[in-house]
């Protein structure tokens, strides 16, 4: 329960693999869940998603207000509060704990098995690419490396925070971009979640309606975590 809405958080498990875990925040990014699905019924894994009326942001009544948030801004304190505030021109104590106990559920899920945690999601042709993270760019300074693959559409990219996952990638010729753990702005994403715990954690952005090519890169990442 959010305040006085019920919003459900689906978990689908494929076969008994426990190790790959996928996680879809924003329920209008429908071309990622497509191909988390169509790849984890050929691998095994689990698939993770938050159920939303197809709307990428929740809201939830409380108190005589309603409040709106980002829930991929919700895993820090600090993201909370800017993105309530962002969202709604304000952020009482009662609305931050509501969001907190949510985000700290949606963590609760992700099994301790998973070696990776894999992010789900979509952008729109030419709104955020690998070259956003280019030194000088709009987040240059969330980024300590950036590699851009040749003959790979810039707006799909992965965004890590492991340093060895980013070597591997490159390597394979794919654009991708690494977290720089340090100086990455709290905005409450999971990846500066996650990049503070030095745990592993890729985001497989792909433009909406490029179905294949995100299976493709969901399989090659898997592959490369399943080692």
């Amino acid at each position: 329960m959010l305040g006085d809405k019920k919003i459900l958080i689906k978990m689908i498990r494929f076969g008994t693999n426990v190790r790959t875990v996928l996680i879809n925040l924003h329920h209008n990014e429908n071309t990622s869940l497509e191909a988390a699905r169509n790849v984890l019924e050929r691998r095994g894994g689990l698939l993770i998603n938050i159920e939303n009326d197809n709307e990428r942001f929740i809201s939830f009544p409380q108190n005589g207000r309603v409040f709106r948030f980002d829930p991929n801004r919700i895993f820090t304190d600090a993201g909370i509060k800017q993105d309530l505030e962002k969202q709604n021109d304000r952020s009482p104590v009662s609305a931050v704990k509501t969001v907190r106990k949510f985000a700290r559920l949606i963590c609760s899920k992700i099994p301790s098995s998973a070696t990776t945690i894999i992010a789900l999601h979509n952008n729109d042709d030419g709104n955020l690419s690998v070259a956003s993270y280019l030194p000088g760019k709009e987040y240059g300074r969330e980024a300590s490396l950036v590699h851009q693959g040749a003959g790979h559409d810039p707006d799909n990219f992965f965004f890590t925070t492991d340093a060895g996952l980013y070597r591997s990638l490159s390597h394979k010729g794919y654009n991708v971009v690494l977290q720089h753990n340090g100086r990455a702005t709290d905005d409450g994403s999971m990846s500066v979640y996650y990049g503070r715990k030095k745990k592993s954690y890729v985001n497989v952005e792909a433009e909406t309606g490029q179905l294949e090519e995100q299976e493709e890169m969901l399989d090659v990442l898997i592959s490369l975590i399943s080692k």
